[in-house]
């Protein structure tokens, strides 16, 4: 039901994934956009006393509730660095090119099959950070995602017995950590 979309997507990461420090991309929900998505769930996380922040290409949502330009992207993403900001959600930023290497899960709402841009949303969790052991994807687009791909490139395999990437001893470039799959 879109009606309570954003309490059905906080109890899921309240779930599993609030002690980790996550991207968020999201896309249109029924009559609501993309942008109107990420605003509102930054706002309901923000009800819910979750320091969380809203990008996009016009605008931002500041953890504290007031909006700002999109001059204020640097200080939400320096927050986001150093643990004050646990959630940013996003539409049309952030997919490519950003560098946040603390997060360590992506909410993903995007419904979309391109492959490249899910492969680099994915890739925002991937980056080394000292105390990371493990990166979450939490999909709710209700899409058959093509993760072995991605794993593989980031130097990791599939466990069919546990559900989740285990480093992969034949790549030369091994990583430390998994990458844990959550369907919601």
């Amino acid at each position: 039901c879109v009606a309570n979309y954003a309490e059905q997507i906080f109890e899921t990461w309240r779930d599993i994934a609030q002690e980790r420090y996550c991207l968020g991309f999201s896309d249109r929900i029924g009559d609501l956009s993309g942008v109107d998505i990420s605003r509102n769930l930054a706002r309901y996380f923000q009800s819910q006393g979750v320091p969380a922040a809203h990008t996009d290409g016009e605008m931002c949502i500041l953890p504290d509730g007031t909006t700002g330009s999109t001059d204020a992207r640097g200080a939400i993403y320096r927050q986001f660095q150093e643990g004050r900001i646990k959630v940013i959600w996003s539409y049309g930023v952030g997919l490519e090119g950003l560098d946040l290497p603390r997060a360590d899960c992506l909410l993903w709402l995007r419904a979309s099959d391109n492959v490249v841009l899910r492969t680099q949303a994915i890739g925002r969790i991937l980056r080394p950070f000292s105390g990371k052991q493990d990166a979450l994807i939490v999909d709710f687009s209700n899409r058959d995602i093509q993760i072995d791909s991605i794993g593989t490139l980031a130097g990791f395999r599939i466990d069919p017995n546990e559900n989740k990437y285990v480093e992969d001893p034949t790549d030369p470039e091994e990583t430390d950590g998994d990458l844990v799959l959550a369907s919601s």
